[in-house]
C-alpha cells in the first residue's frame, strides 16, 4: 500500500508551514484511495457485498472497507510522523471525512421495500423507518470506532472526529431512515446522527452550519440535528461556518450575522469555532475573510471580537 509521495510531501510541507505561524490544522478528507481496497481480502477480511450495497453506503457498511480506510488514515498520520515527529504537535484533531452521511439513492437505502441483512447479522425491514435508521446509526458507530481504532495504532495521542452538516440544509426533517422522498431538494445525502457519533470513540463532535438569512438563528438546524446539550456529554465545535453571496449580500450584513451566530454558539456551550474560508477566492459563491481588503478577518478577529460577550 501506501501514499502518493508528492502528495504527501504537501501535506507535510502545509502543516509545516502552519506550524510556523503557530497554527494548528485539522485534516480531512474525502474517498479512499483505489490502491487500498486491495487491503480488503489481503488482511482477510470479506469483499464488500456489491449486490446490496453501493456507492458511499458500501464503504459505510463493509468491515473490509472499513479497515481499509483506517489503515489509509493511518498511513496519513505516519507518514506525517516519519517526516517530522514535531510536527503531530501541530495537528489538532483529525475529521476522519468531510461531512460523511449515508446516500439515500445507493443501496441498500435506495430500496424501499423487502429485507436487508446487514455484515453483523442484522435484518434491516427496508419497508420500516425505524429498521432503516438503527441500521444507519449501528454503521456509523461500526465505522468510526473502526477506523479510530486502526489510526490509533499509529498516533495514540492524536484527537478525531467525523463533522456533520445539519439534515435541514438537504431539507431533510431529521433522522427517519434515509428515504429519498424525505430529500425535499433531491440531495442524497443524509449526515451521521449526533447521538451516535456521542457514542463512538470520537473524541469530540464537529458541526457545519451556516447562517441563510441576515436574521437567522441556530434553532431550527439545531432542531434537525437533535442537538441536546444534556445529552451530548463531549465538546462540540462549530468547526466550519461562513456565508453564501446569494444570501446575505453586504459584507457588514455577513459580518454582524456572524457575530450573532458565534453568540449564540457560545450560550449553547459549544467549544470554538471555525470560519469557512481564509482567502479561497476561487470559491466564488462565499464570503472569505480575506476579500474586502480583510473586513471580516479583521471584525471576528478574536483581538476585536468575544463571542462570548454579549
Amino acid at each position: 500500500m501506501g501514499l502518493n509521495p508528492a502528495y504527501m510531501a504537501n501535506v507535510i510541507d502545509f502543516i509545516r508551514a502552519a506550524a510556523a505561524d503557530g497554527l494548528y490544522v485539522e485534516p480531512t478528507g474525502q474517498w479512499l484511495p483505489a490502491n487500498y481496497y486491495m487491503l480488503v481480502s489481503r488482511d482477510g477480511f470479506p469483499e464488500p457485498d456489491r449486490q446490496n450495497t453501493s456507492g458511499i453506503n458500501e464503504l459505510l457498511l463493509s468491515q473490509g472497507l472499513i479497515h481499509a480506510y483506517g489503515r489509509y488514515i493511518a498511513d496519513m498520520l505516519a507518514a506525517i510522523k516519519a517526516a517530522d515527529p514535531e510536527l503531530m504537535s501541530a495537528i489538532f484533531c483529525v475529521d476522519l471525512w468531510n461531512e460523511l452521511g449515508f446516500e439515500s439513492k445507493d443501496l441498500p437505502f435506495s430500496r424501499e421495500v423487502g429485507l436487508y441483512t446487514a455484515e453483523d447479522g442484522n435484518v434491516v425491514d427496508l419497508t420500516d423507518p425505524a429498521s432503516r435508521q438503527r441500521l444507519a446509526d449501528a454503521a456509523t458507530i461500526r465505522w468510526i470506532d473502526g477506523v479510530i481504532a486502526e489510526a490509533k495504532r499509529v498516533a495514540p495521542g492524536v484527537l478525531f472526529t467525523a463533522s456533520v452538516f445539519s439534515p435541514l440544509d438537504v431539507f431533510r426533517p431529521g433522522y427517519v431512515g434515509v428515504f429519498q422522498h424525505d430529500a425535499k431538494w433531491g440531495d442524497p445525502r443524509q449526515p451521521f446522527r449526533l447521538s451516535a457519533i456521542q457514542d463512538s470513540r470520537a473524541d469530540f463532535l464537529e458541526v457545519h452550519l451556516y447562517p441563510h438569512t441576515t436574521d437567522a438563528t441556530l434553532d431550527d438546524q439545531l432542531t434537525s440535528l437533535e442537538f441536546t446539550p444534556a445529552r451530548d456529554t463531549k465538546p462540540v465545535l462549530l468547526a466550519e461556518t461562513g456565508a453564501f453571496k446569494s444570501e446575505i449580500k453586504e459584507v457588514a450584513q455577513v459580518d454582524s450575522t456572524l457575530r450573532s451566530i458565534l453568540h449564540q454558539s457560545c450560550t449553547l456551550r459549544f467549544a470554538g469555532w471555525a470560519y469557512w474560508t481564509w482567502d479561497t477566492d476561487e470559491q466564488t459563491d462565499l464570503w472569505n475573510l480575506k476579500e474586502n481588503d480583510g473586513y471580516l478577518a479583521q471584525r471576528l478577529s478574536p483581538k476585536r471580537f468575544d463571542w462570548c460577550d454579549g
